[in-house]
């Protein structure tokens, strides 16, 4: 895609307006910012802020007008740079996580979980913005804010100490929030923090089962027999060598057959997750059931005989798989 000669001109800014760039001595990322009077790109903080949120526009940053075209990755890119510094920068930061276009709700999220985390500095201010958007009551806020910090401690090095154990507990309590929520995205973040936070503590995968137990109607999501059901199979699946979660699949597997009662292949998931915990008498039965539904609607539409192959418990686990049940 060809550049508009605006977005050209916004991308090339004269080149005494970066020269103290530099001369910098600054930090890898303090070094973005042009010069002592705090511009970054050649723009103040303040000509950051103001700069609409839509379509295009002037400003004068004192080297005449300059027209601009939206470029929300790179006003976001800004306030990181300026936050270290500034309580202005980061309450914008916070003030767009929570906007209503995913895609600045979550790349604005992550500024604020890259400035929390960062191993350079303890930035407390930076926490306390995401946990108070973690703690907002629109889900969408919520999910971009927690999936991001979920994303970032993602990983055998990340460093959990940064968050703490009492803002662990708010992360856990938010699941069971996010769980009943109408969006997709949010019950996917759920899920998410499931599988990352519950290994960490046997009372927080309790707590999870105690949540996943609760009644179906909960759910408000469109797709939520398929998110159940999917983070069920992901861990008990016959073809995988570690089990993990199995409690915690058995009661995602049983809300997914509970909300589509009639699905075949989730009574399959459901029949593994038994057949995982040695449940062998209720992992017959589920995959029973499953047998019959699949057969009467294969009667009807054809073309699911693979379905079937796969459904009998005997013939997708065989004796010398890895994955055996305990």
């Amino acid at each position: 895609m060809s550049m508009s000669p605006a977005r050209l001109a916004f991308l090339s800014l004269p080149l005494c307006l970066l020269s103290a760039q530099c001369a910098s001595n600054r930090s890898a990322h303090s070094a973005r910012l042009a010069d002592d009077s705090q511009t970054y790109r050649g723009l103040t903080l303040e000509e950051w802020i103001d700069i609409p949120w839509s379509g295009s526009g002037e400003i004068d940053n004192g080297n005449g007008e300059l027209t601009f075209e939206r470029d929300v990755e790179r006003t976001i890119e800004a306030l990181r740079a300026f936050a270290n510094d500034s309580e202005a920068a980061l309450a914008r930061l916070q003030q767009l996580s929570a906007d209503r276009d995913e895609d600045v709700r979550e790349s604005s999220a992550d500024a604020l979980v890259e400035l929390a985390l960062s191993p350079e500095r303890t930035h407390a201010a930076a926490m306390d913005s995401l946990m108070a958007l973690i703690a907002d009551e629109d889900p969408r806020t919520c999910s971009a804010a927690l999936g991001q910090l979920i994303g970032d401690l993602d990983s055998e090095d990340a460093d959990w100490s940064r968050l703490g154990a009492g803002r662990e507990a708010i992360l856990v309590s938010r699941v069971e929030f996010l769980l009943g929520a109408p969006g997709d995205d949010e019950m996917s973040t759920a899920l998410y923090a499931i599988e990352i936070l519950g290994p960490r503590s046997a009372e927080y995968e309790q707590e999870f089962r105690a949540f996943l137990a609760q009644p179906v109607e909960r759910y408000r999501s469109p797709d939520a027999a398929d998110a159940l059901n999917d983070f069920a199979w992901e861990r008990v699946a016959p073809d995988t060598d570690v089990a993990r979660q199995e409690s915690l699949a058995v009661l995602a597997a049983q809300a997914a057959t509970a909300l589509a009662p009639k699905d075949p292949d989730y009574l399959r998931t459901l029949a593994f997750a038994h057949w995982r915990l040695g449940q062998r008498k209720e992992a017959l039965s589920a995959s029973r059931r499953a047998l019959d539904l699949a057969t009467s609607q294969h009667e009807k539409e054809g073309g699911r005989q693979k379905l079937l192959e796969m459904l009998s418990l005997e013939a997708s686990w065989p004796a010398n798989s890895p994955s055996q049940p305990r």
